[in-house]
């Protein structure tokens, strides 16, 4: 990855306190807060356990606000080249073929038009492996942020007035780290959580899901409706489509329950 140094070169230059803040995780979540300490000049050390990036959509809206950041470190087109242009709403339809006999829904974001009232941005419709990828680059860019792939932490002692952590980095060889702060960007199943004991509340009744990726000319099959979400309604099979790319990638969800299959009701 261009602009990541090795963390041998690293634990063996330098100090436990070389970094005012240590992030751990470099999802959207960790990428973001590591550039925005960085803007400011601030020492900074990101790590990742993974030694390879993303390759699902996952979460494929950003927000008004969101975008005005990314506007305000030259981001905006580079992140709005790998989305699709489209309203943050749901349309609502029985199926994609009669997608033109659908209506649609807000869904907490403005459409494009509302948002050019109140700023110079609208939600954008970028798949986040695509962002994440563009945020990673950007990273490169800011000389006190340090980004260390495929590196795990293994200890942690919130203490008082600092957080001394250890790590185990790609080689295997463990270093420790005295920052001012510790942000966890690690994730629903967070070992920073896990280690401050710190537990995660389940909704009643939520279950997992399971979501398709996948390519096919379904642009050319909507024409004009563009929106961020499409909800189908057929009862053999509801579920909710996710542009994810301007090539015709697509996400899929089905949205009953696993296991769940209701019996159409004879008419």
């Amino acid at each position: 990855m261009t602009g990541t140094r090795t963390l041998s070169d690293h634990a063996a230059n330098a100090t436990r306190s070389d970094f005012a803040v240590v992030v751990v995780g470099a999802g959207v979540a960790g990428l973001v807060t590591a550039a925005t300490l960085g803007h400011y000049g601030i020492s900074t050390l990101l790590v990742e356990q993974r030694t390879e990036p993303s390759v699902l959509p996952r979460a494929t809206v950003i927000s008004t606000r969101s975008m005005e950041l990314l506007r305000t470190w030259g981001l905006q087109d580079e992140v709005l080249a790998g989305g699709v242009e489209a309203d943050v709403w749901l349309w609502e339809c029985e199926t994609l073929a009669d997608a033109a006999h659908g209506r649609v829904h807000p869904v907490g974001y403005p459409n494009r038009d509302q948002a050019m009232v109140v700023s110079p941005c609208a939600p954008g419709t970028v798949p986040q492996d695509w962002l994440e990828a563009v945020l990673r680059r950007h990273l490169s860019s800011l000389p006190s942020v340090r980004f260390e792939l495929g590196t795990q932490l293994v200890g942690l002692d919130n203490a008082a007035d600092r957080v001394p952590a250890t790590f185990r980095d790609a080689t295997g060889t463990l270093f420790g780290v005295d920052a001012q702060y510790l942000v966890a960007a690690d994730g629903a199943h967070s070992p920073v959580r896990r280690r401050l004991g710190i537990e995660m509340l389940k909704r009643e009744g939520a279950h997992g899901g399971v979501q398709v990726v996948f390519r096919a000319p379904l642009r050319e099959l909507l024409g004009d409706v563009r929106y961020a979400l499409y909800s189908v309604t057929t009862p053999a099979a509801p579920g909710l489509f996710l542009p994810a790319g301007p090539d015709d990638r697509w996400v899929y969800g089905p949205t009953a329950p696993p296991g769940h299959h209701e019996q159409a009701k004879p008419t």
